[in-house]
């Protein structure tokens, strides 16, 4: 069975407007880098392999960058200033 560390998560987007807008702002540039990538990739500029690298390492910081939002760890618009 899997668990979770987190006691409880502070704040959610459904309450929270600012947080909902920057998860939305986390997602747009999470798929915006996923075609930069994919173009790369594809016109031959960056390998397969080097690709995959890239699409695993933009995953784990858009992951990142969400969990740390919904904790609330910060002010979301901070990240936008």
């Amino acid at each position: 069975m899997l668990t979770n560390t987190v006691t409880a998560i502070a704040c959610n987007a459904r309450e929270n407007p600012a947080l909902s807008i920057a998860i939305d702002a986390a997602e747009r540039r999470h798929r915006s880098a996923l075609c930069d990538i994919a173009r790369l990739a594809r016109t031959g500029q960056i390998s397969l392999d080097e690709a995959a690298d890239l699409e695993a390492e933009t995953l784990a910081r858009f992951s990142g960058e969400v969990r740390e939002l919904e904790l609330c760890g910060e002010d979301p618009f901070a990240r936008l200033l």
